[in-house]
């Protein structure tokens, strides 16, 4: 089962491979880990890599604080309404949700394009991601090419609505 998190504003997706009320394993990056639940107090658990004392989890509100060799680390599950948002910011600004690499552009200048349609297709983590049309309209500008490196959050394309 694939799940997303977000670590100190960076969102990561990683494939639950076997979950109980004592462990949990998972794998990320092609790599397989897996967590004992030690102590439970409260608002507070640590977890146990074999030997080894991972973290100490704190929940406080919706946001969940570990502190991992000392660093304080902030995680929280993206809810579906921000993660919609991150990906259409509006219409016609195709705004890249995920840090990653442009695979593909699918589209040129001036061209027509359908609610829908894809545009751009970005790998980031592993997994291809396609950036599809908000609305109808006419593509103003590709802010990148092919094999450029993106940051979350960029415009990709804007798009001219055919309803402005």
């Amino acid at each position: 089962m694939q799940k997303k998190l977000i670590i100190n504003q960076n969102e990561i997706t990683f494939d639950i491979i076997d979950k109980s009320s004592k462990l949990i394993r998972f794998s990320y990056n092609d790599q397989d880990y897996e967590f004992e639940l030690n102590k439970l107090n409260g608002a507070e658990m640590t977890l146990k890599n074999g030997t080894d004392v991972f973290s100490t989890l704190f929940a406080k509100g919706k946001k969940t604080f570990a502190l991992i060799d000392g660093k304080d680390v902030e995680l929280e599950y993206p809810s579906k309404s921000s993660a919609r948002k991150a990906q259409t910011e509006g219409p016609g600004r195709m705004i890249s949700p995920l840090p990653g690499k442009v695979l593909k552009v699918m589209v040129k200048q001036d061209e027509n394009v359908k609610l829908g349609q894809t545009l751009v297709v970005v790998e980031a983590m592993k997994m291809e991601h396609a950036i599809k049309a908000n609305c109808a309209g006419v593509i103003k500008k590709i802010f990148y090419a092919e094999g450029e490196q993106i940051t979350a959050g960029v415009e990709l394309v804007k798009i001219e609505s055919d309803t402005q």
